[in-house]
Order: structure tokens, then C-alpha cells, then sequence
């Protein structure tokens, strides 16, 4: 029997009834990131939906402090689960 990691879309395809669903991981995957951005380094390429970083930051996304817990989960709320 192969041990293989499974794919995103075998994962995604065993969960149901949810609104949102975050994932680490899967950076080649072509779907929106939100990306994680510490000190002064630039993000990799992608479709970003949201940026968190320690530093001040400004880009075309919401961008929230890395310890903004509420007002990023808010933002979920409001903006991505609906």
C-alpha cells in the first residue's frame, strides 16, 4: 500500500455543510491566499483576499495586525461567510 499525501480536493471533498474553509499549505494550489507577511519582506506572487503582518503595510487587501485576532475573524465573518 502507497502512502501518499492527499490533495486539497480529496481533503475538501470529505467536509460538508461549512462556509469557510482555511487551509495551510497548498501554495500552488490556484485558489485565494491570505498571506502572512513578517518584517520588511515582500509577499510571494498570488491572488491575495487578506495580508496579516507585523509591520505597517499597505496594499490593495485588507491588511491586519499580526495580533488583530477579532478584527480579522470579523472580517471573515462579514466579508468571506456570507
Amino acid at each position: 500500500m502507497e502512502n501518499r499525501a492527499l490533495t486539497l480536493a480529496e481533503i475538501l471533498g470529505h467536509i460538508h455543510d461549512v462556509d469557510v474553509i482555511i487551509v495551510e499549505g497548498f501554495k500552488s494550489e490556484d485558489l485565494p491566499k491570505i498571506g502572512l507577511r513578517r518584517g520588511n519582506f515582500d509577499l510571494p506572487e498570488g491572488k491575495y483576499i487578506a495580508v496579516i503582518s507585523d509591520t505597517p503595510f499597505e496594499c490593495d487587501v485588507p491588511v491586519f495586525d499580526i495580533d488583530d485576532y477579532y478584527g480579522f475573524a470579523e472580517w471573515i465573518v462579514n466579508e468571506i461567510a456570507q
